[in-house]
């Protein structure tokens, strides 16, 4: 959870923050969906979120990937994911083994690199449907295969929201 002083003091700032209007939106709507166990949609929000404060405007994912890796916040927040996944015992218990699963299917490492690379083709996986590759797409009868990396995404945006506060600007 985001702390609530933390929130209360990003409000006083309000004129300063006034670019963190919409990012916090779709965090909102990615939260609302993941609890309402929408966890594609929950993707999609939470994704925007990031992208829109860190991919500086590209959309070629290995331009976003790019800009990802080079973000401080995102390096520090994916950081923090892997390391609550491997000892937050749990989170791990809950999560760990079905987001490994993932990036294993992806031929991805347990990395910043593989996690970033994760959720960007996952996200654009997510946004097409095609009957011939019904295991790969997110559907109405297998959004709880994605809670994971729904919670690793919001896990991620709880992170940089924090750090937000801290430093002002995405880094």
């Amino acid at each position: 959870e985001i702390k609530k002083d933390i929130l209360q003091r990003l409000l006083k700032r309000k004129e300063e923050k006034e670019f963190l209007t919409i990012p916090f939106a779709f965090f909102r709507e990615g939260k609302n969906a993941f609890f309402s166990m929408s966890y594609v949609i929950a993707i999609y929000n939470f994704y925007f979120f990031i992208e829109g404060l860190y991919g500086k405007g590209k959309t070629k994912n290995y331009l976003v990937k790019k800009e990802f890796l080079k973000s401080i916040h995102i390096n520090y927040a994916i950081n923090k994911v892997i390391n609550d996944l491997l000892y937050d015992s749990e989170i791990h218990s809950r999560y760990y083994l079905k987001i490994v699963h993932f990036l294993k299917e992806a031929n991805l490492g347990f990395s910043k690199e593989g996690i970033i690379k994760l959720i960007i083709n996952l996200r654009g996986n997510l946004h097409h449907f095609s009957m011939k590759n019904i295991a790969k797409s997110g559907h109405p009868f297998n959004r709880e295969k994605f809670k994971s990396i729904a919670f690793l995404l919001m896990h991620l945006c709880i992170s940089l929201i924090n750090q937000l506060e801290r430093d002002g600007l995405p880094k």
